[in-house]
């Protein structure tokens, strides 16, 4: 038998409106972040005198590379985030109270991204730039990882899913970590080589994409269990 589901915000129900106001709650910080990387870029532009000549204007854009490295990045990393959380949700049956909270200590992360993204841009040759960064990082990834133990602990994911998937998504949240790891010792060498180290957060997820427990497969074997 099916464990019984807990008061909450159902998908399919009277009160499913309030969990689709939680899923687009999250896509507009989400949406804001990401937005607001742009705009240390567009302030590290300098005035050009000489909007005609093409050596200013590229003399002039020598100062803005790492802004524009550190926008980038910046996206990427955060649309990694977005990505994994999307497909989070679309493994939940319900929300409370409680995921609700755990929820805006996620988005809070994200939002404040775009201030320690700004300081690698800015100051991309002190290494402590590259520390904060990874330290605000590794605060999203953990809360990530918080939001997914407590949906799985609370039974609001899908009742079929089996330990192996459960696993595959906790380590799917968690391979950020391992750029994390990489990037704040090589910046004390090299901080422009520390920051692409954040990309490796891709790479790896691809890895662990390609031994995805088979969930079709899965949710056979949670049915076939269900008397």
């Amino acid at each position: 038998m099916r464990p019984a589901i807990r008061r909450g915000y159902h998908r399919s129900s009277e009160s499913g409106l309030e969990f689709e106001r939680a899923a687009f709650f999250s896509d507009a910080v989400f949406a804001i972040a990401m937005t607001l990387l742009v705009i240390p870029v567009i302030d590290a532009m300098p005035h050009v005198a000489d909007n005609s000549s093409i050596s200013t204007m590229w003399h002039a854009l020598d100062g803005v590379w790492p802004s524009i490295l550190a926008f980038f990045i910046g996206f990427f990393v955060i649309g990694r985030y977005w990505v994994a959380h999307h497909a989070f949700f679309g493994l939940l049956t319900k929300i409370d109270r409680g995921f609700l909270s755990i929820s805006l200590v996620f988005l809070a992360v994200i939002a404040f991204l775009p201030f320690p993204t700004f300081l690698v841009g800015h100051d991309e040759s002190n290494p402590l730039s590259i520390v904060i960064y990874s330290g605000a990082l590794l605060l999203a990834s953990l809360s990530e990882l918080w939001l997914i133990w407590y949906a799985h602990r609370s039974e609001m994911l899908e009742s079929a899913i089996t330990p192996p998937v459960y696993r595959y998504y906790l380590l799917s949240g968690a391979a950020p970590l391992f750029g994390f790891v990489v990037a704040i010792p090589v910046a004390f060498v090299d901080t422009s080589a520390g920051l692409l180290c954040y990309l490796l957060s891709w790479p790896i997820t691809a890895l662990i994409d390609r031994r995805h427990p088979d969930e079709d497969a899965a949710l056979d074997a949670g049915e076939a269990a269900d008397p």
